[in-house]
């Protein structure tokens, strides 16, 4: 008998600064949280574990999204399906060192794109069959026009957000909710050696507050910054023989 009616939330990749930020935010909101990470010992995530056991109920479970046939084994551990399931999950890799090297091209888009993608449909299931739940996935700009600085892990995250978007569709007349949410740059580690322009950068934790936002205005996807909307427009309109020029 579960006594704790509290919501929940479940975190994929919650030792990332995305997923830590967003862990904080719903315990805040009064989330209890399941936590998966690669790497359960975790210095740094056990010390967030222990502040977030203060405010809240938490768990943690051991996750690689590469390993596809240990999603089951993760779903049967945990005590009550997640009202929410967030997935931070994503590598950035390097474009001159991946493209000519077929693992790591294929490890880009099982990381950024397919397992999410397997792990997100077996939980669409479960919500499907209980009639509820909130699907969140962190995708990307990069995904919206191919880049020749980044495009494998563009074309990985556009793959993610056309998946979610007709995730969406499929459940458009239930309550059942999908967003993609398209961040932009984000002040993580994984952004920490580029040189990016401030203005464009999101904040990690003003980010969660607006993943928790869309939530709960069941919104289907969002840019961080307005100036994304605008900036991916021209990128979509450019004809090629322009873009083709362009740095």
């Amino acid at each position: 008998e579960i006594k704790n009616m509290k919501k929940s939330v479940l975190i994929l990749g919650a030792t990332s600064d995305i997923g830590m930020s967003c862990a904080a935010k719903f315990a805040q909101e009064g989330f209890n949280l399941q936590l998966t990470s690669r790497d359960l010992l975790n210095e740094d995530f056990l010390d967030f574990i222990c502040e977030l056991n203060n405010t809240t109920e938490v768990s943690k479970h051991e996750l690689d999204i590469l390993d596809y046939y240990s999603f089951d084994k993760l779903i049967e551990e945990l005590k009550v399906l997640p009202d929410i399931v967030i997935c931070c999950i994503g590598a950035l890799g390097i474009q001159r060192g991946d493209q000519n090297n077929e693992k790591k091209i294929s490890k880009m888009i099982k990381v950024n794109f397919e397992g999410p993608m397997i792990l997100l449909e077996k939980f669409a299931y479960l919500f499907e069959e209980r009639g509820s739940g909130t699907i969140v996935g962190i995708s990307s700009v990069a995904g919206e026009r191919g880049r020749a600085s980044n495009y494998i892990y563009g074309s990985a995250k556009a793959g993610f957000t056309t998946f979610l978007e007709g995730m969406n569709h499929r459940f458009g007349r239930s309550k059942i909710n999908v967003i993609a949410v398209l961040p932009g740059f984000v002040d993580t580690k994984m952004t920490n050696h580029m040189d990016i322009p401030k203005l464009l950068t999101a904040n990690r934790t003003k980010l969660a507050n607006v993943i928790y936002k869309a939530h709960k205005k069941r919104k289907s996807k969002v840019y961080y910054l307005p100036i994304w909307r605008f900036i991916i427009f021209l990128i979509r309109i450019l004809p090629t023989i322009i873009f083709s020029k362009l740095k």
